[in-house]
């Protein structure tokens, strides 16, 4: 797979906020290197006025998609954490490098998540 395929394949998963009507605003934009890899930011706003940014550092390496960094943050309309999962360095550290920030403060150690699934979280969150 690409790095803009897989781009697009984000986008298109991201859509399905819009396809439910909760999704205002979507922005997206990309920026590739020479080597070959790209930075993917990708913002929604959502009709309650939370945010979902998702923010990646990526390369394809033998057609299989390589996170060098990723962020997916949601945030509520006063700006206050959701959920962000993550792989960015802590002090200390944390016994793996993936992890999940909860609303009440925790961290909790989480794999890399599928697109899908932070999509399906935020339809549980807006829709309960």
């Amino acid at each position: 797979m690409s790095v803009f395929s897989y781009f697009q394949g984000l986008v298109l998963a991201v859509s399905r906020l819009e396809d439910y009507g909760l999704a205002k605003t979507v922005t997206s934009n990309s920026e590739s290197r020479p080597s070959g890899e790209l930075f993917i930011n990708i913002e929604v706003e959502l009709i309650d006025n939370s945010v979902l940014f998702i923010r990646e550092y990526i390369s394809a390496k033998q057609e299989k998609i390589e996170h060098f960094s990723y962020a997916y943050q949601y945030q509520s309309a006063d700006e206050s954490l959701i959920f962000r999962y993550d792989n960015a360095n802590h002090k200390p550290a944390l016994s793996e490098k993936e992890h999940k920030h909860l609303r009440n403060g925790e961290i909790i150690i989480y794999p890399l998540p599928n697109i899908e699934l932070i999509i399906d979280e935020i339809l549980d969150w807006l829709t309960t």
